[in-house]
């Protein structure tokens, strides 16, 4: 029998396993229509708007792939904080994390 501390552990793990099961296939689609590039290659904050217009994204789908990302560590400042809910709008801005882009420095072009 586990321990409450063994428990948390291996649930730990499993939510883990469970988010990259999530975030593969969602960085493919946000890679394949371009998101993903727009948002390293920002000098800052890009507009939840603007990606949505650029790239022909459906608002809610794209809502929810970003709230992913935000939720994994991979953007930041996501529409005024990470425990913000994701909205749209001119004024909701969203910049890629420092991990992120440490990540895309190490994997190159």
């Amino acid at each position: 029998i586990l321990s409450a501390e063994e428990k948390a552990r291996v649930r730990a793990d499993v939510f883990h396993h469970l988010a990259g099961i999530a975030l593969a296939p969602t960085i493919k689609a946000l890679t394949d229509r371009g998101v993903s590039q727009m948002l390293l290659d920002a000098p800052g904050a890009v507009f939840f708007v603007d990606l949505v217009e650029q790239t022909g994204a459906n608002p809610g789908y794209l809502r929810v792939a970003l709230r992913l990302l935000a939720s994994s560590g991979w953007l930041a400042n996501l529409f005024g904080g990470p425990d913000v809910p994701v909205r749209a709008g001119r004024g909701a801005s969203l910049a890629v994390s420092e991990r992120a882009q440490a990540s895309a420095r190490q994997q190159g072009p």
